[in-house]
């Protein structure tokens, strides 16, 4: 009887154990797929924020841009506007100038030929008086392009001297 007793305890133990065991297994399987469903939707709102992130930050450069880009035109705009209060005042100042200097000093002849200058530039076509600026500018720019030759000589004077 105690052989019997010591075989049912024993058998009882065994089954108990392997019950166990697979409990545990059961278990353990359980807990790892619970453990990679969380890992996955884990990885899945990293991957979610990091996007938002990127996008926030992508709108913050964005932002950044234009930001900076009002800023250096409302910069530009008022560097323009005291250019042109500038010259202004300076056409301003030469047409009174003008005026004093030709006050009583302005003849028949004189008058005659500044309004036929006035008159052959009005008569003339678009095109006549894009070539005749052109035509000053190449003279402006020669005759620039002659001072800097004088000067360079001027220049290479002083130098061996």
């Amino acid at each position: 009887m105690k052989k019997t007793i010591g075989t049912t305890i024993l058998a009882t133990t065994l089954a108990l154990g392997l019950f166990a065991t697979e409990a545990n297994v059961a278990n353990d399987e359980l807990t790892a797929e619970s453990t990679n469903t969380e890992v996955s939707q884990y990885l899945e709102n990293m991957e979610k924020n990091m996007e938002t992130t990127k996008k926030q930050n992508l709108f913050e450069i964005i932002g950044q841009f234009f930001a900076n880009a009002f800023s250096d035109m409302k910069e530009s705009a008022k560097a323009q506007h005291e250019l042109d209060k500038a010259n202004f005042e300076a056409v301003k100042a030469e047409s009174k100038a003008n005026f004093e200097e030709n006050k009583f000093h302005n003849s028949l002849a004189r008058a005659k030929e500044q309004s036929k200058k006035s008159w052959e530039d009005a008569k003339m076509s678009p095109s006549e008086r894009t070539k005749q600026m052109q035509d000053e500018r190449e003279a402006k720019l020669k005759e620039a392009q002659e001072r800097k030759a004088a000067a360079e000589k001027r220049y290479e004077k002083a130098k061996k001297n």
